[in-house]
């Protein structure tokens, strides 16, 4: 029996599918069943460095393709459909039909047919989160800055600094894509901050200890995507600098429900110690982390 995922991701939508497409078939992979993933576009191809999509022929046969996109899937689904059993759109659609939607969360604007199944007990947690001992922060000042793979619109050093002069202690974690796209001038004000604030500002890029760091952090700014919930995850205060229109939403979802500090630049300010300890208790149980193990059961019951 084989799998197969196939995800996308780039500069402008990010690292999140690709992300946990790989945490996925990991967690496939450990349970006895062969699970690929390939990339549905070049630059998808390139940052997992592996076959690109072209090479699965019409003569392969899976038992299971996973669309993880971050648009529509209906293309995708029409060209490789007679090559499974089952079809699943993760987070996104598609007007071909498939047997089962899974959706974090499902938009308003998309409209599903076939059966499906929705909410954060879906999301999937990288391994190395599950090895982190999750407590509540004892202190107000450490702040952790990842504002996804990408950071799209180029907020971290700007949101670093100004939580500088407000003498917190802050970590900024650049993501593969983003450390890329760092202009000269980021580069530089990126060396000004280092030098200017020795020892209060740290910053990495795509480190291996990424969880850890995240774990260390008595509150987090993120993205309202993969690091939005893994920062849930690990039960910390977060406040959301969404990156799409889809990530607003849920983050409208999150702030309507009390999950999160806020969202925006606007409105950004250090949490006091209170809510700190409120975040903390009110996220318990809000993200798991089993997203793997439902989706792989609900794919195996309804397969099989």
């Amino acid at each position: 029996m084989t799998w197969l995922i196939v995800c996308d991701g780039d500069q402008r939508t990010g690292l999140g599918h690709i992300k946990r497409a790989q945490t996925l078939a990991g967690y496939v992979n450990r349970q006895g069943i062969t699970c690929q993933v390939v990339g549905a576009s070049a630059s998808a191809t390139a940052l997992l460095m592996n076959e690109p999509l072209t090479t699965i022929t019409h003569t392969s046969a899976y038992q299971v393709i996973i669309f993880d996109l971050p648009y529509a899937a209906s293309n995708l689904v029409a060209r490789y459909a007679e090559q499974a059993n089952y079809l699943v759109c993760l987070d996104c659609c598609s007007q071909v039909p498939v047997d089962l939607s899974l959706f974090i969360f499902l938009h308003p604007y998309q409209v599903v047919d076939n059966a499906y199944v929705s909410g954060y007990q879906l999301v999937m947690i990288r391994d190395e989160f599950f090895k982190e001992t999750i407590t509540a922060p004892l202190t107000k000042h450490r702040v952790f800055i990842s504002i996804g793979g990408a950071d799209i619109h180029h907020q971290s050093l700007f949101v670093a600094e100004q939580l500088l002069t407000q003498n917190c202690q802050v970590c900024v974690v650049f993501g593969e894509l983003s450390e890329q796209q760092l202009t000269s001038a980021e580069q530089m004000k990126r060396a000004q901050l280092h030098a200017q604030y020795p020892d209060q500002f740290q910053y990495y890029c795509a480190p291996d200890n990424f969880a850890t760091l995240m774990n260390q952090a008595d509150w987090c700014i993120t993205n309202g995507g993969g690091c939005l919930f893994e920062s849930l995850y690990l039960r910390k205060a977060t406040w959301v600098l969404p990156q799409t229109d889809a990530e607003q939403r849920i983050v409208d979802d999150l702030t309507e429900r009390q999950l999160v500090l806020g969202s925006g630049l606007l409105t950004l300010t250090p949490p006091n110690q209170a809510q700190i300890s409120h975040q903390f208790q009110a996220t318990q149980g809000v993200v798991e982390g089993q997203g793997c193990r439902v989706i792989m059961q609900q794919i195996m019951e309804r397969c099989a």
